[in-house]
Formats: structure tokens, sequence, C-alpha cells
């Protein structure tokens, strides 16, 4: 099924609670976000493996989060969706570590992320952290 134009987020989340595997077609797509919206309700998803999608640095192949499949070949890419979809047990196994994995990352996560890499740039090549009291007090913590 394919689904064009804007979502409620009511009927997001009634259309990834019925997905058996979300198919994420780009090559190349900077991060992809309909993949962790996905797995925000276990649903497992399929995308190209040349390391192009950028949503992949959250959810992992290596961490069977996600599926990766070569998207260049017709037939590799047809092989590798029937496999994936006969294999219940795997696709139950990754929609539950991606919807683990999506809903893990929370407002305070990502702050203390974003925290740690101001602290790492500033520490490595940026300026003083005497340059502002209050920043610094506050990331000195």
């Amino acid at each position: 099924v394919v689904h064009k134009g804007f979502m409620s987020s009511d009927t997001l989340a009634q259309v990834f609670q019925q997905t058996r595997l979300n198919f994420h077609p780009p090559l190349y797509d900077a991060y992809g976000m309909t993949i962790v919206e996905a797995g925000a309700f276990s649903a497992p998803t399929l995308i190209h493996s040349g390391g192009g999608v950028g949503a992949a640095d959250l959810l992992r192949h290596s961490d069977n989060e996600i599926f990766e499949a070569n998207f260049e070949n017709a037939e590799d890419l047809s092989a590798s969706v029937e496999a994936v979809l006969r294999d219940t047990a795997k696709l139950d196994s990754v929609g539950l570590a991606a919807g683990a994995k999506s809903r893990s990352w929370s407002e305070a996560a990502h702050g203390l992320e974003l925290i740690g890499a101001i602290k790492d740039m500033l520490h490595n090549s940026g300026p003083s952290l005497d340059a502002s009291p209050r920043l610094s007090d506050e990331l000195r913590q």
C-alpha cells in the first residue's frame, strides 16, 4: 500500500500499527523520518544497503533494528523482500528492537547528546568555556 500526502498523527499511528514491513525506497535519504516513525510502532523497515539513509545511524542493521537489501538490482530486491516477509519471527524481533530504540530517543536524551557534542567541540577546537559564564556552568556539569 502506498500512501501519498500528509497524514495526521492519528492516521499515521493507525497505518503503522497495521504495517508488517515499511519499505523505504530511496537509495539516499538525508534522514528518513518514516523509518523511525514506523519503528516507534514496532513496524520494521527495509532500506537500501548502500549506507545512504541517515536514520540507519539510529536504527542499525548490525543491531537487528532494520533490514537492508540491495535496491539497485530488482531481482536481488525481490528475493530480499520475499525472504524478509517469510521469516515472521525475525520480522517480529526486528520490529520490537526498532520500537525499543525509536521510543528511547527522548527530548532529554537528545539534549544530553547535544550537550556532549558541544562539550567535545569546545574542548577540542572551540572557544574557551569562560567566554560565556552561564554556558560554561551548564556544560561543566
